[in-house]
């Protein structure tokens, strides 16, 4: 953790920071032409965990699964191709809060390994800006023993955890017992503890997880309401139909959320974020071992995920940006949006200017790297306007070690490699992969040990978990 004086000395350079770019940030809010005469937006990112992108209306699917979502995505800014940096939550979130790659952060595995104090995150630095910084997460994944609550004035745990991370948490039920929170109840908390700041008198970051999409195939622990059971009854898939189920509900859910706080005072003003960390294989890839789930595959079902902006207060005409995205361009995009500086060592780009008409350059690589190294699997690929690329290490069943697909063909049965009709293409994706690792080596893990407080390491040493 750092000392008082090392806090002090960083505060001073941020605040030196912003200083320095405030009218260049300013000049860029300014062209939003928000109507409430307040120039410091609220910011609320909602992230849906485990929502593939495809199955939204707004993103062409053909049923009516998502028609409140798709009602703001017309009002608001839509990427149509935001890639997720992993397929799985922790490293995933890690990337969208500090604008670096999971493995820039050591972050790899579910157990053992935290978010390092040296890495700035996004509400640190809204915080220096003068936010007031809260979240709310229904994923235990997240939880503020993984040091996932850096720069949160407030930052509210799920209560409830999975079993293997009952030694982290000994006060707390586990999902084997009982529900995640729904969503509502998420909705209902931020409510709270926007009440209890209200009268601080600054703009606020409010960030939420919400867990009823990652909890759609749970037979008796699911997140759904009865009313949503009876939908999509003639779909031959039970898990897809389980899936689209929930996303009815969630889509509904959420909605209401957005439009309660829009219509509260002084929160008109506020961008509201909508994304996922991640996406879920569903029947995608029947013939695959393992392939129905997240965090094992690195195939578009399981990295494209929804990005959506809206403001209900700005002017500027809706768009769908057909760029390829990344997760982690979300960090300096918000930054950018409210002025506040951009770290220059972070590896995001700010997404600003390919929807507020400035005409500045967009400085976006050609490709986009996702990886993952869940559990017992180890992949990485390459993603370029056309085409994927994979490096299976894992040695995974039924799976070539290397495999080129084109992107955004429907992903049904097993996918054909296509190497051997395209060697000029994957030979390019094979080169810039290796040239990528060289430019970005893995980074050693942050051991959870060493970020514990004296109360937590006595709790965990008591328990024989650390000696």
């Amino acid at each position: 953790m750092f000392s008082l004086s090392q806090l002090q000395s960083r505060s001073r350079v941020l605040g030196a920071l912003l200083i320095l770019a405030v009218t260049a940030g300013c000049e860029n809010v300014a062209k939003m032409a928000y109507d409430t005469g307040d120039p410091h937006p609220n910011i609320v990112i909602i992230t849906i965990d485990t929502l593939r992108a495809d199955v939204l209306g707004s993103y062409g699917y053909p049923l009516d699964t998502s028609p409140e979502l798709d009602a703001i995505a017309e009002k608001g800014i839509l990427f149509e191709r935001a890639i997720s940096q992993s397929s799985w939550t922790r490293p995933s979130y890690g990337a969208l809060l500090t604008g670096k790659y999971p493995r820039s952060l050591g972050m790899y595995d579910e157990e053992g390994e935290i978010l390092g104090d040296e890495f700035e995150t996004l509400p640190e630095l809204l915080q220096t800006a003068g936010y007031t910084t809260l979240g709310v997460v229904s994923n235990p994944v997240i939880n503020s023993v993984f040091n996932m609550d850096q720069g949160f004035d407030t930052y509210v745990d799920s209560e409830i955890v999975y079993s293997w991370m009952k030694h982290l948490s000994p006060d707390k039920m586990t999902g084997l017992q009982t529900r995640l929170a729904p969503a509502k109840a998420i909705f209902d908390r931020a409510f709270e503890l926007l009440d209890e700041n209200a009268n601080q008198g600054r703009p606020v970051y409010l960030q939420l997880n919400i867990m009823e999409m990652h909890e759609y195939g749970r037979k008796d622990l699911h997140l759904i309401r009865e009313e949503f059971l009876e939908l999509y009854l003639d779909h031959d898939h039970f898990r897809r139909r389980r899936y689209l189920q929930t996303l009815r509900q969630v889509s509904k859910d959420v909605a209401s959320f957005i439009q309660s706080l829009s219509e509260r005072p002084g929160w008109r003003n506020t961008l509201f974020v909508i994304n996922s960390d991640h996406g879920e294989g569903l029947d995608s890839h029947p013939d695959i071992w393992e392939a129905h789930s997240h965090g094992r595959m690195l195939y578009e079902s399981n990295v494209r995920v929804p990005l959506i902006l809206y403001h209900p207060a700005w002017s500027i005409p809706p768009a769908r940006v057909n760029r390829m995205v990344r997760l982690m361009d979300v960090m300096p995009t918000i930054l950018d949006f409210v002025g506040a500086p951009v770290p220059h060592d972070i590896d995001g780009r700010s997404l600003m200017a390919l929807f507020d008409g400035s005409g500045r350059p967009v400085d976006l690589p050609d490709y986009v790297i996702t990886e993952t190294e869940f559990r017992d699997f180890e992949k990485i690929g390459v993603y370029s306007e056309t085409w994927k690329y994979f490096d299976n290490r894992d040695e995974h069943p039924g799976l070539n070690r290397y495999a080129l697909q084109a992107v955004g063909k429907p992903e049904i049965g097993q996918t054909t490699d296509q190497i051997a009709q395209h060697q000029d293409e994957a030979a390019r994706l094979r080169a810039y992969l290796k040239e990528w690792e060289s430019r970005f080596p893995k980074m050693p893990v942050t051991p959870m040990a060493e970020a514990l407080s004296p109360e937590m390491r006595e709790q965990l040493e008591a328990i024989g978990y650390i000696n």
